[in-house]
């Protein structure tokens, strides 16, 4: 339980920086819910990006997994979200 403290507390810290203010800019609990997966997903895959890109993994499937995805992310989503992302 110690153990996973600190990173849940690192991704809390990052999501509230990345809100202006400490606010979304979304309400109703359904939206708000979607909008704290989302960000958390991606500071989640964020961070194992520049895992990879830091200790130069030359796995292909994994480089074009996360290439995937962020199209995926940028297709979707609107610029809006990406800037607070």
């Amino acid at each position: 339980r110690r153990k996973i403290r600190p990173n849940i507390e690192a991704t809390m810290k990052e999501f509230k920086t990345r809100a202006p203010g400490g606010k979304i800019k979304v309400r109703g609990l359904f939206k708000t819910s979607l909008f704290a997966y989302s960000v958390g997903i991606a500071i989640n895959f964020g961070r194992i990006y520049r895992y990879i890109t830091v200790n130069n993994t030359d796995n292909d499937l994994i480089n074009n997994v996360f290439s995937a995805i962020s199209n995926i992310f940028v297709k979707f989503f609107p610029k809006t979200i990406l800037q607070i992302l």
